[in-house]
């Protein structure tokens, strides 16, 4: 084993020893900086044997792992990093634009990228009374903030370029294999959350429910749409299990179903901290094919043209009981057959990338969505549930429940424009454990349409 492994396991281990805690967890201090080109020079020699070794390691057999090889070297074959940092046990690498997988893989240029995208859609206007609530605070993409990491390293990206997320192995060994990764959920039984009277398919196993949500839905055909998600850490007990708040856009039937997602989620084993990430989600045909789905930028679906956010990122701040709340926007939007990503931060809303077309084959949703879905989603894969939302159920509210606000879907494939209240229909599969707290947009004064959710997890049965 040459010194660069040796050096690479070194922080690896040390790594590991720092991904425990409930609340943001400091920046670890590893005795060295692995640039991505020494650590692409590792994955060319490592070894099955070594790697199955490692304390949450998964994979099946040495094919899987010869797969998982492989898929990092194509992703970063002839890419450079420009500038590398370390952000939550996390090395983020600040490359090209064009040098992404969503353009190098599919043959694309600078010149074939839309670098600049469509006009925001606004809100419309609101009535009703105000919810009692306080002022929240908008979270900053960590890479606003004029920080450094631990090697002095700032954590920043400049024009031009692209933060992305590093792929690595020791993420990819805690799945059984390449399919599993590139899943929603560690036991890659994805679907869509059930609507109403269909019930959520039991585990043949062990005859329960493989996830419970409380969310809201509502049948129209929409182009995509927006919400303002109030940021929480909940407790996740088990590393291979998800909590999260997100925003589904869905359109097409049976194995031709197909999803735009995003939003944030507590995914230990996906993102090596128990802080929540923000994310984003697709599948091209219902959550089948390997080469047809998968999160952030961790396959050539996606295309990303800002250098503020990291997708699969965590933030410096994050809600308390009773303190200050923070929030972030985020707006899909389907213009000219690319699913636009919206975010806003402690600013305005930006642009930071789009789906195309062609990453869903030219299927049903690059036409319009027919459905919109909004809420939490917890897996377990061991007993009990994790908590969702904040841990407290919707009834608590204010400072103490999570929510999401501003609820609007865009009615039509334009520049700018105005979008129309959500009318969302409540549900949840384990009251319980988890609730929703609905209130429309007629009576939700500034909030617009709203929504508090989650609750303690536990046994829902």
């Amino acid at each position: 084993m040459d010194y660069r492994k040796i050096a690479y396991l070194l922080v690896l281990l040390i790594f590991l020893a720092g991904c425990t805690g409930t609340t943001p967890t400091p920046t670890p201090e590893p005795d060295q900086f692995i640039p991505l080109d020494e650590y692409l020079a590792v994955v060319e020699t490592a070894t099955f044997d070594e790697y199955v070794e490692l304390e949450q390691a998964q994979v099946e057999n040495e094919d899987a792992f010869a797969a998982m090889k492989e898929h990092i070297l194509t992703m970063y074959e002839g890419v450079e990093s420009l500038h590398s940092f370390v952000s939550d046990n996390q090395y983020i690498d600040c490359i090209r634009i064009e040098d992404q997988p969503g353009v190098r893989l599919r043959d694309l240029t600078i010149d074939d990228i839309d670098l600049a995208g469509p006009d925001l859609t606004n809100s419309g206007e609101f009535s009703g009374k105000d919810p009692d609530a306080g002022e929240a605070e908008f979270v900053p993409s960590p890479l606003t903030l004029g920080e450094a990491d631990a090697f002095g390293n700032k954590i920043a990206c400049e024009d031009g370029t692209i933060p992305m997320r590093r792929i690595t192995l020791e993420e990819m060994v805690r799945f059984p294999n390449l399919e599993r990764f590139f899943s929603k959920s560690a036991d890659g039984n994805d679907r869509l959350p059930p609507i109403p009277p269909e019930k959520e398919p039991q585990d043949p196993e062990d005859d329960r429910p493989s996830r419970q949500y409380a969310y809201g839905w509502q049948a129209v055909t929409n182009y995509g749409g927006n919400s303002w998600l109030n940021l929480w850490n909940p407790n996740v007990s088990n590393s291979s299990d998800f909590s999260l708040s997100q925003h589904w856009y869905t359109a097409g039937e049976d194995d031709e179903h197909q999803t735009v997602e995003g939003g944030w989620q507590v995914y230990e084993n996906k993102y090596g901290s128990d802080n929540a990430a923000l994310f984003i989600f697709y599948t091209a045909d219902n959550y089948q094919s390997a080469n047809k789905k998968c999160y952030n930028l961790e396959c050539s679906a996606f295309v990303q043209i800002n250098s503020n956010w990291v997708l699969g990122g965590t933030w410096s701040n994050y809600s308390t009981t009773g303190g200050t709340q923070w929030i972030f926007g985020m707006q899909w939007k389907l213009y000219e057959d690319n699913w636009w990503l919206f975010l806003r931060g402690a600013g305005d809303y930006e642009a930071v990338g789009y789906y195309p077309a062609s990453a869903f084959d030219d299927g049903p949703i690059t036409e319009s969505a027919t459905m919109i879905l909004y809420g939490g989603e917890v897996t377990p894969l061991d007993v009990g549930w994790p908590e969702m939302g904040s841990g407290e159920f919707a009834e608590q509210g204010w400072q103490r429940a999570a929510y999401q606000r501003t609820i609007f879907y865009i009615p039509r494939n334009e520049n700018n424009g105005v979008g129309v209240w959500a009318d969302l229909n409540p549900v949840e599969t384990a009251p319980d454990c988890f609730t929703i707290d609905y209130t429309d947009a007629a009576d939700g004064g500034s909030w617009g349409t709203y929504f508090f959710f989650g609750g303690p997890g536990g046994d829902c049965e």
